[in-house]
């Protein structure tokens, strides 16, 4: 009976298994060399061991015939199967940056509440001054007209339309300093 177990136990041989084992040690360097050109060393064993599994799961005939460059072949294949692998995963991981740069289409509540100080400081400077300043400023500033139309619409020159948006603009900035 143990020598039936210790028989069992024996690796089991045929040609094909002694045609690997010769071909791994008669190629096996100058593959990982070729893998690990294209790879890097750090990942060229596993695409080498990946190489020799997938001719075990070849056709024999196939192996006979040139059996280096067949190998050649399964592995070159696996690099490029393992730089596209690499390209998905890297286009998905910019995509999430991407995702994630994307602007809020909302406003910042602290830009809002810096904005509303802002506005509320420039309305109370514009409250300070003379009326027709004020107005000669407001229409041009936010109504976009031109000098010559408020002139006209005030009644006044536009060189005074000149002098009160100048005055306006002083104003207003000189109180912005001031609130800083």
């Amino acid at each position: 009976m143990r020598v039936e177990l210790a028989r069992q136990a024996q690796p089991v041989k045929n040609d094909r298994n002694d045609g690997l084992g010769r071909l791994f040690r008669d190629v096996g360097r100058d593959l990982t060399d070729f893998v690990s050109g294209r790879v890097g060393p750090q990942d060229a064993a596993d695409l080498v061991q990946d190489s020799f599994l997938r001719l075990l799961e070849r056709d024999a005939a196939a192996l006979m015939r040139e059996p280096r460059a067949y190998l050649f072949g399964i592995a070159a294949n696996l690099v490029t199967d393992r730089w596209r692998a690499l390209q998905r995963r890297n286009r998905v991981e910019i995509e999430d940056q991407d995702a994630a740069a994307i602007a809020d289409p909302r406003p910042d509540p602290a830009n809002c509440c810096a904005l509303g100080r802002e506005a509320a400081a420039m309305l109370a400077a514009l409250e300070e001054l003379p009326p027709a300043c004020r107005d000669a400023f407001v229409l041009n500033r936010l109504e976009g007209l031109g000098h010559a139309e408020i002139a006209r619409r005030m009644g006044v020159s536009s060189k005074t339309v000149q002098r009160h948006i100048g005055r306006a603009l002083e104003h207003c900035m000189l109180r912005r300093m001031q609130d800083r």
